[in-house]
């Protein structure tokens, strides 16, 4: 079931119709600008065989009714609580408690911190997808735990957690070799030290987005074009590259997103694939 964006559904809406679909196995209710935390209780009380859970951008969810929901609905494979601004580590830390079977977890632009991160990469052995966006309290403990403990890891988006350095990103690269996508925008501390590991250990990569990432030079994406075989696209947005490594990319089979480190120059999307 999807409604997502639907503005004129209310808790009264939502509850009625799960109400009357015991069986459910998905639901999207994502942005419904009048819906709240009632309406994830009400999923919790008469769905308990859902197995994903779209919740993005429902700003008056709760910790409270996110754990009713880990505790009666224990079959989640994934969910989505990106900009759910009221959670914190109390929901994310019992949802991954109660729901081993978690493959997708997208908790971006949530107060969520270490714990909760740390709980994922506790319980969730068969993670695939993790998006921490803007989770700007994640350290690089916590992502070091989720490459040790998650091998099956293919998506990564850290994009906004400022302090993680390369040294994450050298532990998903030495762990996570199916990785296929990865978003390390705005986060100051990572170079081509770390960019060289992802290079020559996930060599499956499709997709790295690395806007504002001043410390990343020619020697970091040259290593990426050499090894990635597979990549379809780069967003090197402000990264230190020289026009000779611009032309490089542009003359590749990629979609490329590039800013002159200069600031002078607007973005230019340029899709050389055919």
């Amino acid at each position: 079931m999807t409604i997502a964006g639907c503005v004129r559904i209310t808790d009264d809406g939502v509850t009625a119709a799960v109400r009357s679909c015991p069986t459910l196995r998905c639901i999207d209710v994502s942005a419904l600008t009048k819906v709240s935390w009632r309406s994830v209780v009400a999923l919790a009380d008469h769905c308990p065989g859902l197995i994903r859970v779209d919740c993005g951008a429902l700003f008056h969810n709760s910790d409270d009714a996110v754990c009713v929901l880990a505790r009666k609905c224990t079959l989640l494979e994934s969910v989505n609580f990106a900009y759910n601004v009221a959670l914190t580590d109390v929901a994310i830390v019992e949802l991954v408690r109660m729901c081993p079977n978690l493959k997708h977890v997208c908790i971006g632009g949530t107060f969520t911190t270490n714990d909760s991160v740390a709980s994922v990469a506790e319980h969730c052995s068969a993670l695939e997808h993790l998006d921490v966006r803007g989770c700007s309290r994640v350290v690089d403990a916590a992502i070091i735990a989720v490459a040790g403990k998650c091998p099956r890891l293919e998506y990564l988006n850290v994009s906004g957690c400022a302090h993680l350095t390369d040294d994450a990103i050298v532990a998903v690269a030495h762990n996570c070799s199916r990785l296929k996508q990865l978003d390390v925008s705005h986060c100051p501390a990572m170079s081509d030290s770390g960019l060289v590991e992802v290079a020559a250990r996930c060599t499956a990569l499709e997709k790295l987005v690395m806007d504002s990432c001043t410390r990343v030079t020619d020697r970091g994406v040259d290593a990426v074009l050499a090894a990635c075989t597979k990549l379809q696209g780069i967003d090197v947005c402000f990264c230190d590259l020289t026009a000779a490594c611009v032309q490089k990319l542009l003359s590749r089979n990629v979609d490329v997103v590039h800013v002159d480190t200069h600031g002078n120059t607007k973005v230019r999307y340029v899709t050389a694939r055919s």
